[in-house]
């Protein structure tokens, strides 16, 4: 039960004797508090208890409600009227957690249970027989987890919180009680009960509360006072009353020990009216009273400490009214009192701190200048006296006192010289003084204003046999002879001496170990030689500054010289052995973050041990091997500051002044024990929204909406030590995979993250800066927008609108680099990926060499033209996969856009097994490709290049490759060529046409010529055929067998078609209106490219009703080739196309695979026989066979026959033995220009009129 003022009892106060009391020293304490106000976040100052959950949260009450603690911020729970949100009333009675995490709270008006997900349900007494018998609850104990045993102003109460059945526990009638304020279980059988009437006990065999009696009765008497806390520790029952002081009950025999105020008592208390116990893990039992604040007894030693309220300290408990006490897992002792709340940390157990205090036995001040240690005594310089410290006796002896004259009085350091017999000197403002340090008794004063130094102010004293050595500001050093009472020496004194002109103030003067004199100055730090009477300068900082302060300085055992600085950290100067001048300067802390750079003292002790301190640091270093030991919990007091050059040791002790008195830290202790500090995520606001701890903990990971992509985490060590000194970091895998260390801030801001998975992780230290053993997660992810489905979706819609069939995939942050890198068809290296693999291979500074290949596949746009992208992207799946299955384990693959292809191949190119996967791959691609339920021939073209051979960048290799790539295409395709140089200068050629060729196309730059169709009947002309001719401005007339493949290459193919085919209607639209086109056409040659991927049918119609002509004037020409591969699409077109009234033949008929089928299908009016056969009728008999099948297919299909490729007569001769139809060939006449064509259709040609004559005669 945490204590509560309206339960006090009036009693009468006892008086003891100060002499047997063992209060915390008047002049020092161990026992350093932290404390906690309402300047702290606290809602109010009046704190009733803490509680600690298992999660490491402090729970702290008040007469405001309960506040979680994190170390930083207080979130705070209260009674709110009308509300269900809060509890159910202000005044919280005790805490308790079960083994669920549920907080169960009593207050003095109900029952609260917080749960995990933050809601809070209520218990009150109703008319409902089951409610809680009372509202009234004092506290509560959870013994299982179907059981919590209640005390409340009514009794004992017994609830099941499974059932949430109450049942008030029978009392025995010997026992008259009513409240209960305290409970104990000792075992399963055994409930301890302290009540308002004294001691009872349940036990299962009994059932009823019983009161318990020692068999002595004036114990028993005792024992029946009100009993506000019961503790069970290692078999023995503490009981703590109010008015009766404090029993131990041994629980084997029951044997009872009394403690109180009596100076009969084994431990004399400083109050009978106790409040609260702890026992903390040193075995310390810790007392809280109602008035007198705290005493700590030491149940090993049988011993009792006394602490108060200290209003000189601010390390002293807030307050002498104690309600509750309590220890967490860090071993942390709580103090909650009317003013606050205080805590005490066992790490600062080896450290004591003499300060003033209010009775005028402690310091005269708490500024301590310096200090020294002489016969066990401790001589203290503060700025208004000089103090002798018996650590034994824990006694200050006021030696000098100038508190009433501090205007016109100063001390500023004392000194010790050892010898026979130490004296104890003091430095002042106006001279220095001697003291026995016996007796305490100044020996001798030493007025210095006649000498020559400034006012006779000396600010340190080194005694060196009968002279001393006095540190002065503006005069430097001078060496006073003791025998002749004069400066006999003086140094650092002329007035352009460099330390007279800055002004320096000596902090510390000391002797080396060879006689040398040391000062620490405002301007770095002096070495005087005063045998050779030289003087070394030692600067610091950036170029020698002469503005780093020295503040304080010590040797060790191998002459080095330790440097305090303010601004540069601890320094290290060695000096020359003979010179003595200084070697260049060491700065051991100053690339250290955790290290102040403001260093106030440095002490050497012994075995190469150094201790120094910062402003409010105290840290260790090995003088050998440099290593820094921090130890960051000996202070934590607000307001610390150590004071410069104030340190001095006696044994394993160190002495350090500071603005709060003398700090005392035993050496031989560790101050750095592990403690794995629970880490928590104690908020997260995630678009202004707070999550519940129970979503926060919960261990699933949360899915939030796009618009909620802006995060706050909130988060805390709970280590409470030194809370500002725990430290953190972070990573948010997903966003960022690395740690984040951000210091001792205890939030972290996330804004505008984009949609995936991210998991945040988290870990922090405790107050040494030990980092915690686990880290602690909070998995989330953040959804795509509704937006982005919809434009995933009409790009599914717009995809299948062209034939592509995409599978769409959600993009994650993780898969940018496989859309960035790789072919989303094949799967393969993409161009960037690939140039990144062949970059970083030529730039191996190994060299190794290697083979490129650039792969381009035959064909490909005929596949993607006559039977669609689907089909082409197939084709192009099936080729990656034969060469990801025959390439290397090492070799790089990938698709480089089209139907390109590069691999790299490790080996060099002369290599047989390099050359055998060159042929294999070759071979493979050279396979079928079942396509759609088609067999699609295939076949690449294969450029090679080696490495280093053929370039040493990957932009010439490509090129070269490319280049070798185009020559095995020119060569017949299905083949593969090795670069060589001359290759470039064909490329350029190629190039270069292709250029010509564009603009010829678009300054009008090329012809169309007409090789007449010639009547095997002798009747003459009987149509065209349109051909396209170019004479190039440079290189003359250009073969078509040149251009054309050039422009099929490229797109170029179309724009050609275009123009020949209005031209052609141009033409013949002049010669049909002049009446010279009777039962004649003009032929244009239709590429496959135009026919299929070409809106043929608009064009036509378009220039046929331009010109006004019928379609019997114009004839198509289609190879049988490009036909044969796309028969249905084809037989669509031609369909459409013969509604115009044209003419369909079909062009070099025999070199595909012929057959009925299609010929029977297809709207043709012609069949052209193709240059080959005609060119071996003479000689094969074969072609004989095959002409006749032809002439009479054609003739069953009612198909005229076009003999194309005529040269001679004698072939002229057999045709007309298969009564051909029309003949068109250079033995009557090749293509000739539009005037000439012209001629031959008036009859005016008669060149062309003799031909027909000589060849009729012949036949």
């Amino acid at each position: 039960m945490f204590r509560c003022q309206g339960w006090n009892t009036l009693f009468a106060a006892l008086l003891m004797l100060f002499c047997s009391l063992s209060f915390a020293n008047p002049i020092s304490t161990k026992y350093r508090f932290s404390t906690l106000t309402a300047s702290h976040g606290l809602p109010s100052v009046e704190v009733l208890g803490i509680y600690q959950q298992k999660s490491g949260y402090i729970w702290i009450a008040t007469d405001s409600g309960i506040s979680r603690y994190d170390g930083k911020h207080f979130k705070t729970l209260s009674y709110t009227h009308g509300s269900s949100k809060g509890l159910t009333n202000n005044f919280v009675t005790s805490m308790v957690e079960d083994s669920q995490g549920n907080l169960w709270v009593t207050t003095e008006d109900g029952l609260n249970k917080i749960q995990l997900n933050g809601h809070i349900k209520h218990f009150l007494h109703s008319e409902d027989p089951d409610s809680i018998p009372t509202n009234w609850l004092l506290n509560a104990l959870v013994v299982r987890p179907d059981k919590i045993w209640i005390g409340s102003g009514n009794g004992l109460i017994d609830f099941n919180p499974v059932t949430e059945q109450f049942t008030s526990m029978p009392v025995d009638d010997k026992f008259n009680m009513s409240m209960v304020m305290s409970l104990a279980q000792q075992n399963d059988n055994t409930l301890w009960v302290g009540t308002s009437e004294g001691l009872g006990y349940l036990s299962e065999d009994n059932g009823k509360v019983q009161p318990f009696f020692s068999g002595d009765e004036q114990l028993d008497k005792l024992l029946s006072r009100p009993v506000y806390k019961l503790l069970i520790h290692q078999n023995t029952l503490w009981v703590a009353t109010e008015g009766a002081g404090l029993f131990a009950i041994d629980l084997n025999n029951h044997k009872v020990t009394h403690y109180s105020t009596d100076t009969s008592s084994p431990l004399i208390l400083a109050e009978n009216k106790i409040s609260s116990l702890v026992v903390d893990r040193y075995q310390r039992l810790w007392l809280g009273y109602f008035n007198k604040g705290i005493s700590v007894i030491d149940l090993n030693k049988n011993s009792i400490m006394h602490l108060q309220h200290d209003a000189y300290s601010d390390a002293s408990i807030p307050g002498n009214q104690v309600n509750h006490l309590a220890v967490d897992s860090s071993d942390l002792v709580w103090v909650s009192t009317h003013n606050g709340v205080a805590f005490y940390s066992p790490v600062k157990e080896g450290t004591t701190l003499y300060y003033k205090t209010l009775n005028n036995k402690g310091l005269v001040s708490n500024n301590v200048w310096g200090s020294e240690v002489s016969n066990g005594n401790i001589w203290v310089a503060t700025d208004m006296s000089l103090e002798r410290i018996d650590p034994s006796q824990q006694t200050v002896t006021h030696i000098i006192d100038y508190k009433n004259d501090s205007d016109t009085q100063q001390i500023w350091n004392v000194s010790v010289h050892r010898g026979k017999q130490d004296s104890i000197w003091v430095a002042q403002n106006d001279g220095i003084s001697q003291i026995n340090p016996s007796t305490g008794e100044i020996v001798q004063t030493y007025s210095l204003k006649n000498e020559p130094i400034q006012d006779g102010e000396v600010y340190d004293i080194v005694q060196d046999g009968d002279y001393l050595w006095l540190a002065n500001r503006y005069t430097g050093l001078s060496q006073y002879s003791l025998i002749e009472k004069r400066v006999v020496k003086r140094f650092l004194y002329q007035d352009n001496d460099p330390y007279v002109m800055a002004g320096n103030f000596p902090y510390q003067l000391v002797q080396a170990k060879n006689g040398d004199l040391l000062i620490a100055a405002s301007n770095g730090m002096y070495r005087v030689d005063p045998i050779r009477e030289k003087i070394f300068h030692v600067h610091l900082g950036d170029n020698g500054s002469q503005t780093i302060r020295v503040n304080s300085i010590t040797e060790d055992d191998t002459g080095a010289v330790w440097i305090a600085t303010q601004g540069m950290g601890l320094v290290k100067v060695t000096f020359d052995a003979k010179t003595h001048e200084p070697n260049e300067p060491s700065y051991i802390t100053l690339a250290d973050p955790e290290i102040d750079t403001r260093i106030k003292n440095v002490y050497y002790t012994q075995h190469n041990q150094l201790w120094f301190t910062t402003v409010n640091q105290v840290g260790s270093i090995d003088t050998q091997n440099h290593k820094l030991t921090v130890y960051s919990n000996i202070i934590n007091m607000p307001n610390w500051q150590f004071l410069e050059a104030s340190i001095s040791a006696m044994g394993q002790a160190l002495y350090i002044g500071s603005n709060k008195g003398l700090l005392k830290i035993d050496t031989t202790r560790d101050y750095n024990e592990f403690f794995d500090a629970p880490v928590v995520i104690t908020d997260i606001e995630v678009s202004n929204k707070i999550l519940t701890s129970q979503v926060i903990n919960q261990g699933e990971r949360i899915d939030f909406e796009s618009d909620q992509n802006a995060l706050r985490f909130s988060f805390a060590a709970l280590d409470y030590t030194a809370p500002t000194k725990n430290r953190y970091r972070y990573k948010l895998n997903g966003y960022d995979d690395n740690w984040q260390d951000i210091g001792n801030r205890t939030e972290v801001y996330f804004t505008n993250l984009p949609p995936g998975n991210y998991d945040f992780q988290l870990q922090g230290t405790n107050s040494n800066g030990d980092w915690s053993v686990s880290s602690v997660e909070f998995a989330f992810k953040i959804n795509n927008p509704w937006w982005l489905y919809v434009f995933y979706l009409l790009i599914l819609i717009t995809t299948i609108s062209i034939g592509w069939i995409i599978f769409v995939r959600q993009l994650r942050i993780k898969e940018l680099n496989q859309l960035a890198n790789y072919d989303q068809l094949t799967g393969l290296a993409n161009r960037r990926l690939f140039n990144h693999y062949l970059t970083s291979m030529v730039d191996d500074p190994n060299k190794k060499p290697f083979v490129l290949l650039y792969l381009d596949l035959d064909h490909f746009k005929q596949v993607n033209d006559l039977w669609g992208h689907n089909a082409g992207d197939e084709l192009l799946l099936m080729a990656a996969e034969r060469l990801n299955e025959n390439k290397g384990s090492e070799d790089k693959l990938a698709r480089l856009g089209g139907d390109e292809f590069a691999l790299i191949i490790n080996g060099d190119v002369n290599n047989q097994q390099v050359k055998a996967k060159i042929s294999r791959i070759s071979t493979k691609l050279s396979s079928g490709y079942h396509i759609n339920k088609r067999w699609v021939k295939g076949s690449a073209s294969i450029g090679i290049t080696a490495f280093p051979r053929d370039g040493l960048d990957s932009i010439t290799l490509l090129k070269n490759a490319d280049t070798a790539m185009y020559e095995a295409k020119k060569g017949g395709r299905n083949r593969f060529h090795v670069y060589n140089p001359e290759l470039s200068q064909r490329v350029t050629s190629r190039i270069n046409m292709e250029a010509r060729l564009r603009h010829a196309l678009n300054h009008g730059l090329l012809d169309l010529y007409f090789q007449p169709k010639v009547q095997c009947n002798g009747r003459g002309v009987c149509g065209f055929e349109a051909l396209l001719r170019w004479n190039d401005a440079e290189n003359g007339w250009i073969s078509p067998a040149e251009f054309i493949p050039l422009a099929e290459e490229s797109d170029l193919i179309l724009k050609l078609g275009e123009w020949v085919t209005i031209n052609a209607c141009q033409k013949a639209a002049e010669w049909y209106h002049r009446g010279l086109l009777k039962n004649s056409s003009v032929a244009i040659n239709v590429s496959a490219p135009q026919l299929f991927r070409s809106d043929m049918f608009k064009l036509l119609r378009t220039q046929l009703d331009k010109y006004d002509i019928p379609g019997n004037c114009i004839e198509l020409e289609i190879t049988e080739t490009s036909l044969l591969e796309h028969v249905k699409q084809a037989r669509q077109i031609l369909t459409e196309l013969k509604t115009l009234g044209i003419s369909i033949s079909l062009d070099d008929f025999g070199t595909g695979f012929s057959s009925l089928n299609y010929l029977t299908t297809l709207p043709i009016d012609v069949l052209k026989v193709d240059k080959s056969f005609i060119d071996t009728i003479l000689t094969d008999n074969k072609t004989a066979v095959m002409l006749k099948n032809i002439f009479n297919l054609a003739r069953e299909l009612n198909m005229k026959v076009v003999a194309e490729g005529v040269e001679s007569a004698d072939q002229f001769q057999e045709l007309l033995v298969f009564n051909c139809d029309l003949v068109q060939g250079f033995l009557f006449s090749p293509a000739v220009n539009a005037h000439r064509a012209e001629q031959m259709l008036l009859g005016h040609d008669d060149q062309l009129r003799l031909q027909i004559r000589q060849v009729m005669q012949i036949s």
